[in-house]
């Protein structure tokens, strides 16, 4: 029997988090309210490039423009879902 488990990873930073454990009997079940550890890992990886006053800019932005987000891919094509299977018996 095998159960998997599910990550979002950005492949530029490296940033992995834990969404979800398949469970033969169950299906997919994910993690309790992952919202706020999402949040902070886009944060790192749009603006972890910017100066500490920057990055605090950027976190209450509310309209277009400066501080800019980084990104080495178009449209958020550097995260994508891996999966860890674990075989047992």
């Amino acid at each position: 029997m095998a159960n998997n488990r599910m990550y979002l990873v950005n492949r530029r930073t490296g940033d992995r988090i834990y969404l979800a454990k398949y469970y033969p009997s169950y299906g997919w079940i994910a993690l309790p309210d992952l919202s706020l550890e999402m949040r902070e890992m886009f944060f790192r990886a749009d603006f972890g490039h910017l100066p500490a006053k920057e990055q605090r800019r950027a976190q209450f932005k509310t309209h277009m423009g400066p501080p800019y987000a980084f990104s080495a891919a178009v449209e958020g094509a550097e995260w994508e879902l891996q999966y860890e299977t674990e075989e047992g018996a």
